[in-house]
């Protein structure tokens, strides 16, 4: 089999939370005496935090191979998950912390009680590609 990489679906949705969140989080310890500084900080620490998001949205790839499901997320998550170890694949909308910057999701599965949550573009292909390198994978679709 060969090498396959799906890049991470954007979700607008968790985006457009998490700038709600920040957004009422600075604004609420925002500092009106300071002025112009206190605002400049503000947009600072602001626009880091949407870059950062931006960058995690952006970087986060899942890719399959034939020993194993790799997960990479700049610059925080970077995990490995052999082929063999993946019992079952199971579309989502859990809304648990992941490496996964979209609500349209699946949950792998492996080991004996793990699972992780990510968000491929074409997930259900991505749940074919992971049912070719290991037929054994329970899929569930709906």
């Amino acid at each position: 089999m060969e090498t396959k990489v799906y890049k991470s679906k954007f979700g607008w949705a968790v985006f457009l939370f998490m700038t709600a969140l920040f957004t009422v989080i600075f604004w609420m310890n925002f500092d009106y005496e300071e002025g112009p500084w206190g605002a400049f900080s503000l947009v600072l620490v602001f626009g880091g935090i949407l870059g950062l998001f931006s960058i995690i949205s952006v970087s986060t790839r899942y890719t399959i191979s034939a020993t194993s499901l790799h997960i990479r997320c700049l610059p925080f998550y970077n995990k490995i998950i052999e082929m063999t170890a993946i019992t079952k694949v199971a579309v989502t909308r859990n809304l648990i912390s992941s490496p996964a910057p979209s609500l349209d999701r699946i949950e792998v599965y492996f080991g004996k009680y793990d699972s992780i949550v990510i968000s491929p573009k074409d997930k259900l292909q991505f749940m074919e590609d992971l049912k070719k390198a290991n037929p054994s994978i329970h899929l569930v679709t709906s």
